[in-house]
């Protein structure tokens, strides 16, 4: 199978060399439903380590885009957000969020681990948190980019979470089109109980995944800084209202504040201090966005005693006053 032609990327980042991928050799490349058939498995999908050391690989919120998501998930057509880039995007990672993507019709290649992976019409592509991943698509392409955070997983099935930790793509069946299709139509309608709604197809996408991974992904080796971080990660998601500060989470990971900082630095791009800020904003956004809850009581929750205080750090994280935030997210704008 002949592979798409490399090119430098558009901005600056990481290219394949710089991934320092030989810990794990790359997949063979192929259309995606018709891939090399790992041991016992069907041939139509691929499980892909993401492992790598280095750490010029950007952290994005979404590519290019720090902010955090103003909504209980992101959902966007690869066109939107690949053909304003010249249908190329470099490498970055998602610290807190993970991705479904949909190609309909076109092709591209997928980049992992220095590894570029072809996939063709009718594709389905995993990526979990943390993953160092680009792509390249053919222009016009068209498909849906499905992006929600973690905690959004794991509220939707607790265990999806855990059993999603390896990259994969494979085959799109009917189902799984349908289910992005549906949540594209949910996420746009707004019409009455559109949080249930799309939480129950975010259960029903999270099944679909784990099925079509067979349980591999969960059992894929991960670096002792990766396997350290998503540790915290875990263990934030678990403490974040209660517990502020780093040396919390590294006592409870039997490690020095200096050690997980310096881990968090070199997979995320991000202090631990940071991704704990992050975090508590995170809930803040979706407090405001989801619930009537009044802004002194959600800052109060979140550690805030003086609403002062929490109205200028959630400025500082989204560039928005808390109620102009929520005034937003009810206009849908």
């Amino acid at each position: 199978m002949q592979q798409l032609a490399e090119k430098k990327p558009r901005r600056a980042a990481a290219d394949d060399t710089d991934l320092n991928a030989h810990d794990v050799p790359p997949l063979p490349v192929g259309i995606a439903h018709q891939a090399t058939r790992a041991a016992g498995e069907a041939d139509n999908k691929w499980y892909i380590s993401c492992m790598t050391r280095r750490t010029e690989i950007p952290a994005f919120a979404l590519y290019g885009e720090r902010a955090g998501l103003p909504d209980l998930l992101h959902v966007e057509t690869i066109r939107d957000r690949a053909g304003p880039l010249d249908w190329e995007i470099a490498m970055h990672r998602h610290p807190s969020l993970v991705q479904f993507l949909w190609l309909d019709t076109g092709g591209g290649a997928l980049r992992l681990d220095g590894g570029t992976h072809e996939f063709g019409p009718g594709t389905a592509i995993f990526l979990p948190r943390l993953c160092p991943h680009g792509f390249r698509f053919s222009p016009g392409a068209q498909g849906l980019v499905v992006t929600l955070p973690v905690a959004a997983l794991t509220e939707a099935m607790e265990q999806a979470a855990a059993d999603l930790v390896a990259p994969w793509l494979g085959a799109a069946d009917a189902q799984f089109t349908a289910l992005m299709q549906e949540i594209a139509r949910e996420h746009a309608a707004r019409d009455p109980y559109r949080t249930e709604a799309l939480r129950a197809r975010i259960v029903l996408l999270a099944l679909w995944a784990i099925r079509a991974s067979g349980g591999i992904a969960a059992r894929q080796p991960r670096s002792a800084y990766g396997g350290l971080v998503t540790a915290f990660l875990d263990l934030l998601e678990r403490e974040f209202r209660a517990q502020k500060e780093t040396v919390f989470y590294a006592a409870a990971l039997h490690r020095t504040a200096s050690h997980l900082t310096r881990a968090c630095k070199a997979v995320t791009g991000q202090t631990a201090s940071a991704l704990i800020r992050e975090r508590v904003m995170l809930e803040a956004r979706r407090e405001l966005a989801y619930t009537a809850r009044r802004v002194a009581e959600i800052g109060y929750d979140l550690g805030y005693e003086d609403p002062a205080h929490f109205a200028k750090a959630f400025r500082a994280a989204t560039g928005h006053a808390p109620r102009d935030f929520r005034a937003q997210v009810a206009r849908g704008s």
